[in-house]
């Protein structure tokens, strides 16, 4: 199976709605990572960062361990330009390139990403503090660019595998 469809298939469970993520059962943190997890899914690993002003949720990144590496998954509002991508690069170097997330579906407010990370990524995310995630609203609009932390990201990707 094309490792593209793999990640399709894993992060179609990951889609979690912010009320839902509220009242999980059982969390543990991970630096800025919350390892959540309930009876009926496997654990997760979540980030999730919310406008300032309004406290709307900006980006909810997912992230579940599977054979050969692990699914990140980017949850957003609905309403963003989805030809436009949602893509995210390593912060350092700054000449990184950028990898494109694969839309997976907009559902219930949310729009989701996802892309199979393998272990040479993951290793570059141990190396790193942070990746930079953009999207845009608009075609017009300047891309929204978050600085997501990896500190913790290992660790507790570790544990969404027991």
């Amino acid at each position: 199976m094309h490792a593209l469809t793999k990640a399709a298939l894993v992060a179609l469970p990951l889609a979690a709605p912010v009320a839902a993520v509220a009242q999980e059962e059982q969390r543990e943190t991970f630096g800025d990572w919350v390892l959540v997890c309930d009876g009926g899914q496997p654990c997760r690993l979540i980030q999730q960062q919310t406008e300032r002003e309004t406290g709307d949720l900006a980006v909810r990144m997912i992230a579940l361990k599977v054979d050969g590496g692990a699914v990140l998954a980017a949850q957003m509002p609905m309403g963003v330009h989805l030809p436009s991508g949602a893509v995210y690069r390593l912060e350092v170097p700054e000449d990184e390139p950028q990898r494109q997330m694969v839309w997976q579906r907009c559902m219930d407010d949310i729009c989701e990403a996802a892309i199979q990370l393998d272990e040479r990524e993951l290793e570059l995310f141990g190396e790193n503090d942070a990746i930079l995630f953009a999207y845009r609203l608009t075609p017009q609009d300047e891309p929204r660019i978050m600085q997501v932390s990896l500190g913790g990201f290992l660790d507790g990707l570790e544990r969404t595998g027991e």
